[in-house]
């Protein structure tokens, strides 16, 4: 009884030794398998927000206004009609992004002047309002000036607030409007016609 005791505690003692030889002999593959996977999985985290900060980088617009302007000036009087008219044209472009997202002209794209009197302004404003794709808001007001002399600085006209027009303008597109603004403060026929071309140009 004493000797398949002995016998059987021998047999447990070399099936445990085995195991440990097969362990042993399987620990660097288990180690390369586990080294592949944390390797594998760093990978993917570090790539991941490369990829999402390139998709979502902010447009930068570059907007140019074009405006043709006709200017009547009004000299008539009760013994006849008397118009003076002069055409012109100028453009000015404006830049909006992400951070600086409103560009107001206070300044204007100016006219000429007509009969030594009368003469116009056209005041964009542009806003970006979605820099993940470079769509744009367009504005504008349209003043009237009639004095004296040009230049004079006299407003007798001006676009009033729900008068003013939006245009959504996308990437690439371009649009044109058409405004015309009266001498409201004498009421006399001086008027100023603007014919607005607008693009929207996106980098």
């Amino acid at each position: 009884m004493r000797a398949d005791a002995t016998r059987l505690v021998s047999k447990r003692t070399s099936s445990l030794s085995e195991y440990r030889k097969e362990v042993a002999r399987d620990m660097p593959v288990r180690n390369s398998l586990m080294l592949a996977s944390v390797i594998s999985t760093t990978c993917v985290l570090v790539a991941t927000p490369v990829s999402t900060a390139s998709a979502a980088s902010p447009k930068i617009n570059k907007v140019t206004v074009s405006a043709k302007f006709g200017v009547w000036d009004d000299d008539s009087t009760i013994f006849g009609d008397s118009f003076d008219y002069a055409t012109s044209a100028a453009s000015k472009s404006y830049t909006v992004n992400s951070v600086a997202t409103t560009q107001v002209d206070n300044v204007g794209i100016w006219s000429a002047c007509s009969g030594g009197e009368v003469y116009g302004e056209l005041h964009p404003t542009i806003m970006q309002t979605d820099p993940a794709t470079g769509v744009v808001d367009v504005s504008y007001i349209v003043k009237l000036y009639e004095g004296s002399s040009c230049w004079s600085g006299d407003l007798d006209g001006k676009t009033r607030d729900w008068e003013v027009a939006h245009f959504k303008l996308y990437p690439g597109q371009t649009k044109t409007y058409n405004i015309t603004q009266f001498n409201t403060d004498e009421g006399t026929r001086d008027e100023v016609d603007v014919a607005v071309t607008m693009h929207n140009e996106v980098s």
